[in-house]
Order: structure tokens, then sequence, then C-alpha cells
């Protein structure tokens, strides 16, 4: 009745989906205010966070979402609060084809003042955007990638080609079209430059020895050396003092561990139930190195045996430049439910003030 039509876009173009992204990106950020510590109940905050955005005016059209679907702004709970306390306004009474009629008229008003309102706003924007954007051309004869659907699903795409420019077309709505083998017309946002790898510098090529990985990748290694400082610069007197003072382990390796300090994890909820994690599994090659640096923690003290409901999964992380693996536990369940420790961030005024005379 009130000719209003549902528009299918392309997933191959997300420009024409800005707006249904960047609502997204908003009820993200509302129900992020709202919802408990885990995210489990967003689903009992939706219907009040879509109510909040629906009564808001838009930057872009001036008016809120409500208002352009029905016409008149909501009813919010202050309006609510409004009538018990100065009692409900006088309704007229109407038929329902006036009632049509008085809408249909509104939202026609509303539609011309939006339409207003969000072309001032697309050319603010569109200035905004076209400070960091380059156009691209390409010339006849030149090699291009077209993006196309991919054989497992028509809603998925990739680059794929080489094509090449046939012709030149002219510029149509502020696009430019290009004709390539085939005799296909297609927009310059589907078409990108190939590049061809054999022209690339061979620094990023290398010969491969051996398909198969190294054991020593992925497994710690057992021949350690310690690691002393270099003190040849210093006097030989001087020398001898500073190895006399520094214990032979301080440059261990190993990391160890101290008994000075205990920390104490508190819960959000003293009432608050295990938490027993067991998503991560560990490969069955890495199971070695696994037992290996468990069985150092336990020798060198850093970790004991212990009977807990509690359990928390250990990640192993292949190092960088190192061939021994990097020993973690995800403990991000339990962050959820442990109590935040406040600290409060120093003021720089207070820090030169406790200086004082100091040199």
């Amino acid at each position: 009745m009130l000719e209003i039509q549902g528009v299918k876009t392309s997933p191959y173009h997300p420009q024409t989906d800005g707006l249904v992204e960047r609502f997204n990106k908003t009820l993200k950020s509302m129900l992020k205010k709202f919802v408990n510590y885990s995210g489990s109940d967003w689903d009992r905050w939706l219907p009040f966070v879509l109510f909040a955005y629906r009564e808001v005016p838009q930057a872009s059209t001036g008016f809120s979402p409500f208002q352009r679907l029905y016409g008149h702004p909501v009813r919010g709970p202050m309006d609510v609060l409004n009538d018990a306390w100065e009692g409900p306004m006088p309704q007229q009474q109407c038929s329902e084809l006036s009632y049509v009629l008085k809408m249909r008229g509104k939202l026609n008003q509303y539609q011309e003042l939006a339409n207003g309102h969000l072309a001032d706003a697309q050319q603010r924007q569109k200035r905004s955007y076209d400070k960091a954007s380059k156009r691209r051309i390409f010339q006849e004869g030149q090699k291009v990638l077209l993006l196309l659907p991919t054989s497992d699903s028509g809603l998925l795409a990739k680059w794929q080609g080489q094509y090449k420019i046939t012709k030149k077309l002219a510029l149509l709505r502020m696009n430019s079209f290009y004709q390539i083998s085939g005799k296909r017309i297609k927009s310059v946002n589907l078409l990108k430059e190939w590049v061809d790898q054999s022209e690339q510098s061979s620094m990023w090529a290398r010969t491969v020895v051996d398909e198969e990985e190294l054991q020593e990748q992925y497994f710690p290694t057992s021949t350690e050396t310690p690691v002393f400082p270099d003190l040849s610069h210093l006097e030989p007197g001087k020398r001898r003092k500073l190895q006399a003072f520094m214990h032979k382990d301080l440059f261990s390796l190993k990391p160890g561990c101290t008994n000075l300090i205990d920390h104490h994890i508190h819960l959000y909820s003293p009432a608050q139930r295990p938490i027993r994690d067991t998503t991560c599994c560990i490969p069955a090659r890495l199971v070695p190195g696994l037992k290996q640096e468990v069985e150092e923690m336990l020798a060198t003290g850093i970790i004991e045996p212990l009977r807990s409901e509690w359990c928390s999964p250990v990640v192993l992380v292949p190092k960088k430049d190192d061939p021994k693996l990097r020993f973690c536990v995800n403990f991000s369940k339990l962050h959820a439910v442990s109590a935040f420790d406040s600290y409060a961030m120093p003021r720089v005024d207070e820090l030169i003030e406790r200086l004082g005379n100091a040199t």
C-alpha cells in the first residue's frame, strides 16, 4: 500500500552495502556496553538496543528510522512517563482511509526532506573520500585480472585471469567501463592490474632442498650453553671483581622463578563454577616437546603438580628464530570471570613534584 520495495544488492560490490555494514558496526558497539563479560546475554539486550537505535535521528537524513517508516516519532519511555504525569493527549478519531492518506502524505514529506539532507551528506562524504582516493585508468592492450565467481559457490569471488583490455568505453555514472577479451564489458571496480611474476626480483625465490619439515623446527633442543656478557672492554681487575659478584646462573637461558610474592586471582562471583576448557588439542608430533618443557619447568620449580577442577588448555607456538617451542596457556575463559585489578596511572605533574631536588 505504501509502495515500499526491497532492493537486493550484489555481494561482489560491497560499496552498495555500506549502510548495512555501518549499522552492524554500530549495533556491535552498542551491545558491548550492555552484555556481561562473557557476552552470552546479548540476545537479552538486543530489543532495547534496537529500540534506542530506531528512535535517534540519523545524521545523514535528519530523521529517525522509526519516523521515516511510520510517519511519526516513536513513543519512548519518557513520553509514556510524561503521559502518566500530565495525562494522555486527546486523540482524534479518524477512519482507516484518512489515516492511510495522512500517513502517506507525511511519508512523502519526510522523504523529500530526507533526500535533501542525504544529498548534502553524500557531497560532504564524497569530498572527504576523494582526498585519499586514486582513480584507476587502464590502457588498450594492458593485461588485467577480473573478479569472477568461484566454481564452488556463486556468492564467493576471486581474481582470475589474465585478460586483455580491447577497448576503453566512455565514462558512465562516474564509473569507467572497459571491454576485455571476449567482448565482455566490465566496470573498473571489477578489474585489477595483472603483474607478471617473472618480472619481479629473484630475491623472493629460494631453492627447496627438502620438502620435509625439519624436526628441530618444532622440537626443543637440550644443548644449551649459558650466555655470559662480554666483559673484554673492562680492565682485568674490574673484570675479575664483576665476575666474582655475578652468579653463574644469572644469564642462563632457562627461566627462573621467585617465592617472594604470591599472586591471588579474584573472581567476580565467589559462587563461580569451575571452568574446564579442553578445546585445544596438541598435535602428536609436538607431544614429546611438550613433555620435555613440562619436565624442565618441574625440575626448576616454575610449576608444581596440582589436582583441581579448573583446567586451561596449553598452546605450543614455534618461535620465529629459535628451534625451541614457546609454552603458552590459554586463560581467556578464566580472564572472562576474573575481577579486573584497576591501577590508576600516575600523573605526570605528581611525578615531577616527587623528584624534588633529585639529580
